[in-house]
């Protein structure tokens, strides 16, 4: 189901590449240009710079650092990170150093291969900075190695160079290492002494504070006060409850009086009275043991007569119990109102203390914990001081060398080959992108399907660049190099409009061009020309009036009789039309120069003269003027509606000819095709015949010899 798609893509793919090859193979010149001289420099170059050695010695930075205490100056270092190594690296060939290396080597400008000055020219500076040109260091990716490279054209002092740069700036570390530990140890005593002095201001000002303020155990008694403060508050909260409850209770006995004791006994106090509930549980006895009786003996039995007077008695006991409670809860209210004013009296004084023992606190604390703060710190000295001492003398290398520069045997610069590869491949790129962006710039046709797709007009004929002998002379190219792939090419020309005229016939065709110098004039004579070999009466009219080319291309001159003469009615066609070397072929020259041919076509005269020549001839030619430049072809197409557009492949705009087919429309003429002239022979396939045939029977017209043929 998808074959058509897959085909129709595979051919649009093809199309491409063939238009990429074939863009390619018509700028091969510029490319080969491209490479040829880029190529050229870039040998030019490796030929002419001076042989340059490299040695390389490297060294590794270790894990392992001194770590002091983070105290102003003094920090922690991790030779792990990357941006410390890459610190390392930079600041190998710094300029202390180098200025080590010139003086240990005794470096000269000759050296270092400088222009000859003055002596004194050259300070130790000066040299040390044209040194730094000759050193190299790079940080081995993802490794703690670094590379230091020397380089010098001369092996052996590439060599020095390396090892004494090496040398030089561990030497300079390690004089600075060892002026940094003496510096640390001193940065620290003076810190702990100023701590000490610092801890010692502290501790008395601390102690001058608790002896003003009599504050000795200030935590101690601040506690104390606090867990008091904390029991008068509970104390208090429970008073006050007891005492709005007693106050509730004692409302309700004034309200209910001491005439209804059962009512007293709903009141909480009085109910949980001891008397109370010593009576109560008396009388509740007396009930169970009266229940008891009841059940064992009859009313009238003297136990159980006894024990409902014991009731009685007990309940009227109960009685006097309710109201002597009743009668002593005023006094406990009284009692529990004075104690809630005692607790609340004894709290204020509390909190009064609390609070002038927090004023004295709040300077003690602040005085304290400053204490021991300073006591923290300086201890934290101490012990870093002691860590310093231990380890001063037993530190790790943190830089070591791996491997020492030999001498190089072989120059490292320049990289002939690779220098050259990069120039070929640069080059190659570089042409090739140059020649597909002037592709893009140039609008004109490369090809017959290009040209037929935009111009919607078919391609009657497709002409080469002609390379054609001296020995035709003046005579058209079919007759004079008829073998030619040219002479093919206009035969193919001459078939192609045959077939045309069966559909349409025209006797008479018109020869134009969008621009001058597309090869109008020598499409017309050698389309005639070869009409002519088909045993055919033809003329060939030269319409150009301004720059006629028919009259000399056949060895005529400018004041030969011709349509100037016609139309202005100064000659007969019989007597203006020429006769030619080639049998059938007739020329009428544009005749007398004028001052206003475009006046002069515009006359009814050039009308009368294509009637004419139809009449008298079997075909008729003629070739005009380019449409752009002027506009006698527009009125010369009046009266010959049958035109063939001549368009120079790789030159005409491809709007100069769209432009040009308008204007002919505009006419009312109708191009019957293009002819795409002066297709370049390196292109191949875009010929309309697709390569190749103009070696197709090469031999089958070596036989012609005369003109005539």
């Amino acid at each position: 189901m998808h074959q058509p798609h897959s085909t129709e893509s595979t051919i649009e793919t093809s199309a491409i590449a063939q238009k990429v090859f074939h863009i390619l193979l018509e700028r091969i010149r510029l490319i080969a240009l491209c490479v040829a001289i880029i190529s050229g420099i870039a040998a030019a170059y490796c030929w002419w710079a001076p042989s340059l050695y490299d040695a390389i010695t490297t060294v590794q930075v270790n894990q392992s650092a001194n770590n002091l205490l983070d105290i102003q100056d003094i920090q922690n270092q991790d030779l792990n990170k990357p941006d410390l190594l890459q610190t390392i690296a930079t600041n190998i060939p710094n300029l202390t150093v180098l200025r080590r290396v010139v003086k240990r080597l005794e470096l000269t400008p000759d050296d270092l291969y400088l222009e000859k000055q003055p002596p004194g020219y050259y300070t130790t500076d000066a040299l040390a900075g044209y040194l730094y040109n000759s050193v190299f260091v790079i940080l081995v990716r993802n490794t703690r190695l670094i590379q230091v490279i020397g380089e010098s054209r001369d092996p052996r002092l590439a060599q020095k160079i390396s090892v004494t740069v090496v040398d030089e700036y561990l030497a300079q570390r390690a004089e600075e290492e060892a002026g940094v530990s003496a510096g640390s140890a001193a940065i620290l005593r003076k810190q702990a002494d100023q701590l000490a002095t610092k801890l010692k201001e502290s501790e008395q000002a601390l102690q001058d504070y608790k002896e003003t303020h009599e504050a000795v155990s200030l935590e101690t008694t601040q506690n104390i006060t606090v867990e008091e403060l904390k029991a008068l508050s509970e104390k208090m909260t429970q008073a006050t409850t007891d005492r709005f409850k007693l106050e509730a209770d004692y409302a309700q006995v004034q309200r209910i009086g001491n005439s209804a004791p059962a009512k007293l006994l709903s009141i909480d106090s009085i109910a949980r009275s001891p008397d109370v509930l010593e009576q109560k549980k008396k009388v509740s006895d007396q009930e169970a043991e009266i229940a008891n009786f009841s059940k064992r003996y009859g009313p009238l039995h003297p136990k159980l007569i006894q024990a409902k007077s014991q009731l009685a008695e007990s309940r009227e006991g109960l009685n006097r119990a309710i109201l002597g409670a009743a009668a002593a809860l005023g006094n406990t209210y009284d009692s529990a109102k004075q104690a809630g004013e005692k607790y609340a009296e004894a709290l204020a004084a509390q909190e009064r203390d609390a609070l002038a023992l927090n004023k004295i606190a709040i300077p003690f604390n602040v005085l304290q914990r400053e204490m021991e703060s300073d006591k923290a710190l300086y201890d934290a000295v101490l012990k870093r001081m002691k860590e310093t001492d231990t380890t001063k003398d037993s530190r790790a290398e943190e830089i070591r060398v791996v491997d020492l520069a030999t001498v190089p045997a072989a120059p490292a610069k320049p990289r002939t080959k690779l220098i050259l590869a990069l120039a070929i491949v640069g080059s190659l790129g570089f042409g090739v992108g140059l020649a597909f962006l002037l592709s893009m710039l140039d609008s004109s046709f490369k090809t017959v399907d290009e040209a037929e797709a935009d111009l919607g007009l078919p391609a009657v004929g497709a002409l080469p660049q002609a390379h054609l002998p001296r020995r035709i002379g003046s005579l058209p190219v079919i007759v004079g190099a008829p073998e030619s792939d040219v002479a093919e090419g206009i035969r193919t020309l001459r078939t192609s409009l045959s077939l045309l005229e069966e559909e349409t016939p025209h006797s008479t065709i018109l020869f134009t061009s969008a621009a001058p110098g597309e090869g109008k004039s020598f499409c017309a004579s050698n389309y005639a020309a070869s009409l002519a070999q088909q045993h055919q009466r033809v003329l060939l009219i030269d319409a150009d009036l301004r720059v006629p080319l028919v009259g000399k291309m056949f060895g005529l001159g400018n004041k030969a009789q011709g349509v100037s003469d016609y139309v202005q009615g100064g000659a007969r066609l019989r007597d203006a039309v020429r006769k030619t070397e080639i049998d059938g072929l007739f020329i009428l020259p544009a005749g007398q120069l004028v001052r206003n041919p475009t006046e002069l076509l515009d006359k009814p005269g050039f009308g009368f003269l294509i009637e004419e020549a139809e009449n008298e001839f079997d075909r008729v030619v003629v070739d005009s003027a380019p449409i752009h430049a002027v506009s006698d072809t527009l009125l010369v197409a009046r009266h010959i509606p049958s035109v063939c557009l001549v368009v120079q492949a790789g030159k005409t705009p491809k709007k100069a000819v769209v432009r040009a087919l308008q204007k002919l429309a505009e006419a009312n003429a109708r191009p019957l095709g293009f002819i795409l002239n002066r297709l370049p022979r390196r292109v191949g396939n875009y010929f309309y015949r697709y390569g190749g045939g103009e070696k197709y029977g090469v031999h089958a017209y070596s036989s012609v010899e005369s003109p005539a043929a």
